[in-house]
């Protein structure tokens, strides 16, 4: 039986709706079978309700924009997802036990390995802002991985959530995806391919479990723990200065991201890859330490504002760092002026 929203919220909901600009709901059905809540143009929230029982757990509300969920017992707390809805009416299947199947698992390509286990092998049709991949298959089987490549250039996310049952995440998982912010790893994914979250110029937040074996997350960089080096960082990253935590900086960690404008180097870091921070068109500093014998090319590529390099050390030892070349691509090319700032002077570098 479909009922009035309005039956069930209380006079502070309907405030803090109209706060957000949320006017008019239409009714929503919660019984079993359902579909998800209906906005006021006819469009379906991507999260089906996690109850039934309007103010017992927690459901979710579509709007035209938005989804906002609605937390019990009193219904105050509203959590602005910045969710956007699909242009074609979605509704939710349901698999004959209650249970709700999200979009994601209708939208995504899934490849079986015929042990009732699968990979997910592309993204199909799917085109919401928030990824939360699917723990199943619509076949049934348990996703365990996600291919190289699947989950790559996909403009719309802007966040990504993987499950407990994916173990393996291959090359370019969520690589240039434009509008990428977060991502939240769980402890069950134990390996983690090249070219992670490669050049998401928005990325601002990595979340994992602090119950993951192989991978930490520490001021929002990405750790392989084992390696001690640095996978991935974010527009938001302090780089932790402990020695026991990271000595290395991998391939393209800091590339291309919009918003980082300083970084600092701790001197725990020894080693610098190839591509760390190119394509950073609004770095501007860098406080590097007198730890790290040489660099990979590309290092600082087209970083155009890039003006001051605060070194701590002599010239001489700037000078004897080994800076790698490739194909005629310096570590430093398209910086047109660069100051190296040393305890005992300056150095100006041209490109």
């Amino acid at each position: 039986m479909k009922k009035s929203l309005i039956v069930y919220l209380s006079f502070p909901v309907l405030s803090a709706l109209s706060v957000v600009g949320f006017s008019r709901l239409q009714p929503m059905d919660l019984s079993v079978k359902a579909t998800a809540a209906v906005d006021t143009y006819g469009h379906y929230t991507s999260r089906a309700p996690t109850s039934t029982t309007p103010g017992s757990k927690e459901f979710w509300i579509s709007c035209s924009t938005h989804e906002v969920l609605f937390a019990a017992p009193s219904l105050g707390t509203i959590i602005d997802r910045g969710q956007p809805l699909v242009s074609q009416i979605r509704t939710w299947k349901d698999d004959a036990t209650g249970r709700y199947i999200p979009c994601a698992q209708e939208a995504l390509e899934f490849t079986s390995y015929g042990d009732g286990t699968c990979k997910v092998s592309g993204i199909g049709t799917f085109n919401y802002r928030v990824l939360s991949f699917p723990t199943t298959s619509p076949s049934g089987d348990r996703v365990i991985e996600v291919d190289n490549s699947a989950i790559r250039g996909c403009d719309f996310l802007q966040e990504i959530v993987i499950p407990e049952t994916v173990t393996t995440l291959g090359w370019y998982f969520g690589a240039y995806c434009d509008n990428l912010t977060t991502v939240s790893f769980p402890k069950s994914v134990t390996s983690i391919g090249s070219y992670i979250l490669d050049q998401c110029p928005k990325l601002d937040y990595i979340s994992i479990n602090s119950s993951n074996p192989n991978y930490t997350a520490q001021g929002y960089c990405l750790i392989d723990k084992a390696n001690k080096k640095l996978l991935k960082g974010t527009n938001r990253s302090i780089i932790t200065t402990s020695s026991s935590v990271v000595t290395s900086i991998g391939y393209d960690a800091f590339a291309a991201l919009e918003s980082l404008t300083e970084i600092t180097i701790p001197n725990n870091i020894t080693s610098l890859a190839e591509g760390v921070f190119k394509f950073c068109s609004n770095l501007r500093t860098v406080n590097m330490p007198n730890t790290i014998p040489e660099f990979g090319y590309d290092l600082f590529r087209y970083d155009s504002n890039l003006s001051v390099i605060n070194y701590v050390g002599t010239k001489a030892q700037w000078n004897a760092i080994k800076k790698e070349t490739m194909a005629g691509m310096a570590w430093n090319a398209g910086v047109d002026e660069l100051t190296v700032r040393c305890t005992d002077g300056s150095i100006v570098i041209n490109s």
